[in-house]
């Protein structure tokens, strides 16, 4: 045998030989364990990449890749229901056991829309069951996009029904495996794999596979084509947008309460399946965010008409723990100390690793800045935009609420309901002893007012922390809330909604049965069950609208922009337990 025949497969033996060995050593992703989840990423995992323009030239996109596991019936919350009506479960695996993987690919522009890839795990491999958007497909069964035992030489194919805008047809796929042109990639365990899929054309789609991190570069069968983006930043854009002022307006006014739709250019246009939201946000450009009560995946909805309609998905790892809106972003903490910041189209910002964890949420520090606590004691302030920290420090005891600010005083209600205050730029001012649990903390000055559920009140000097006075407010009333405004407080009741000045705990006005307020400008709005009040900051009605249709008791209020197109007035968003209600 020729030398350069023994060099020849000696080359090929050797690369083998790294391939197996990275492949062994390569555990499967969070949940999803053996060889075939060995190339699937650990849910919560995300990335830059850059988004091929395709054939008809263009610029090429920056966009964000989320991934997202889930298991058994799971997938009913985490895809569109059009989409999940097109998707037949792989046969021979119980409903139960199923293992599904979802891809986002979010651009960082406005207007071009997220692509979702829904996949399963099964014993024999991987399986790529759809696609959305456009060019969105569904096979049936799923194509068989990955196997188990996949090496370098691998040849598959599979074949069934797809489902395209243009309606079913027969397709064929054909797919095989070989090592990357780039050597450290083959060291890495990584593959490159090419796939011929035939629907009514035939199209052929390269992709280089790693361990843990699915695909790297180059397209899924008649997915998105993405290359990496390399240490680029994330996208750091921060809108100012102005709470409009709101006029009293007309004496009555009809309560809507939109529907939420789920649509897609291929799958069709179907009301969301049971979504039972337990986290809600709205951003200052109305985009309402929602955590469903069995998940962990941030949906943003959009209005439309008298419908809210499905825009994207997202998911940052682990489970949800607080959302946050600020002005044209939504940020969330996670039971995987993660901090992550999303736009208000979806696409991923910037995130950071905390402490510990963080369920009181972020708080805004003035504009720019947002301030968070976690439980173990840390204080943590970093820039809206960049994500970049700005200062850290510590308090005693640790806190599962979120920081309060008022004014330049950063305020930490510890587990043992003493107060720690600070600096905004982090310098420790004071910390008090146990004081009382407090539902809130409202300011006037010099004084901070701090209100607990059964009416005690305590008066402190907020620049030293000591306890000025004591007193009774509502006295036999539960209370929940008690909210900050320019020159007065409101504190909601279980009966009611009292307006009170902070400096002195006086009761200037109750409304009773008010279920929730807002500030907006130098007044109220304090919601009824039949209207709409408008009070100015000593609690006088100067405003009213009849409600003709009841509303819910709402646990917020939050007023934005106007929406839809055409409408000019501003909107007001009552976010109760129950779902969510505009008011105009």
């Amino acid at each position: 045998m020729g030398g350069w025949v023994r060099g020849g497969l000696i080359a090929v033996l050797l690369a083998w030989l790294l391939f197996t060995t990275a492949l062994l050593s390569v555990p499967g992703s969070d949940g999803f364990r053996g060889a075939e989840a060995r190339f699937v990423p650990a849910s919560g995992a995300a990335a830059r990449v850059v988004l091929d323009a395709g054939p008809e030239g263009g610029t090429p996109l920056v966009a964000s890749v989320e991934h997202t596991l889930f298991t058994g019936l799971q997938i009913a919350g985490e895809v569109p229901t059009p989409m999940l009506t097109a998707i037949r479960p792989p046969e021979g695996v119980p409903r139960g056991e199923l293992r599904w993987w979802r891809q986002t690919v979010t651009p960082d522009s406005m207007t071009s829309g997220q692509r979702m890839t829904v996949r399963t795990i099964v014993p024999t491999g991987v399986l790529l069951a759809a696609h959305t958007g456009p060019a969105g497909v569904a096979f049936q069964p799923a194509l068989l996009e990955l196997p188990a035992d996949v090496a370098p030489g691998s040849q598959w194919s599979s074949a069934g029904v797809a489902r395209d805008v243009f309606g079913s047809t027969d397709y064929r796929h054909a797919g095989e495996a070989h090592l990357p042109a780039d050597p450290a990639l083959g060291e890495r365990g990584c593959l490159a794999v090419r796939s011929t899929t035939t629907l009514r054309d035939t199209h052929t789609d390269e992709a280089v596979w790693c361990p843990g991190q699915g695909i790297v570069q180059g397209a899924a069968p008649l997915g998105p084509d993405v290359a990496p983006l390399g240490d680029r930043a994330w996208p750091q854009t921060l809108r100012t947008i102005p709470t409009p002022d709101w006029p009293i307006g007309p004496p009555r006014t009809t309560p809507t309460t939109p529907t939420l739709l789920e649509d897609d250019p291929v799958f069709g246009t179907a009301p969301a399946v049971g979504p039972v939201p337990r986290l809600k946000s709205v951003t200052a450009d109305d985009t309402l965010v929602t955590v469903d009560i069995n998940s962990s995946t941030l949906i943003g909805w959009s209005p439309r008409g008298d419908q809210l309609a499905a825009a994207w998905w997202a998911h940052p790892g682990g489970t949800v723990l607080s959302l946050t809106a600020f002005d044209d972003r939504v940020l969330v903490t996670t039971s995987d100390r993660r901090i992550v910041a999303y736009a208000s189209n979806g696409r991923r910002l910037w995130s950071h690793i905390t402490p510990d964890l963080a369920p009181g949420g972020m708080t805004a520090l003035g504009a720019d800045r947002v301030v968070v606590a976690t439980v173990s004691g840390d204080l943590d302030a970093y820039r809206l935009d960049t994500g970049d920290r700005l200062w850290r420090t510590t308090f005693p005891a640790g806190t599962d609420r979120a920081v309060v600010v008022l004014d330049d005083l950063v305020l930490v209600r510890t587990k043992d309901d003493a107060l720690a205050a600070f600096g905004a730029d982090g310098d420790e001012r004071w910390h008090s002893e146990e004081l009382l649990d407090a539902v809130g903390i409202a300011r006037s000055g010099d004084v901070l007012l701090l209100v607990s559920r059964t009416g005690e009140t305590l008066r402190v000097d907020a620049g030293t922390g000591r306890v000025v006075a004591a007193s009774v407010i509502g006295f036999g009333s539960a209370h929940t809330r008690l909210v900050t405004g320019p020159q007065s407080a409101a504190l909601v009741s279980e009966d009611g909604v009292r307006i009170v000045t902070a400096d002195t705990a006086r009761e200037l006005a109750f409304v009773p049965g008010g279920t929730a307020v807002t500030a907006t400008g130098q007044d109220w709005r304090v919601l009824t069950p039949g209207a709409l009040l408008t009070l100015d900051a000593r609690g006088v009605e100067i405003g009213r609208r009849t409600l003709t249709a009841p509303v819910a008791a709402g646990a917020a209020m939050i007023l934005t922009g106007p929406v839809p197109a055409g409408d000019t007035r501003p909107l007001l968003w009552v976010l109760g337990p129950g779902g969510v209600t505009w008011v105009r």
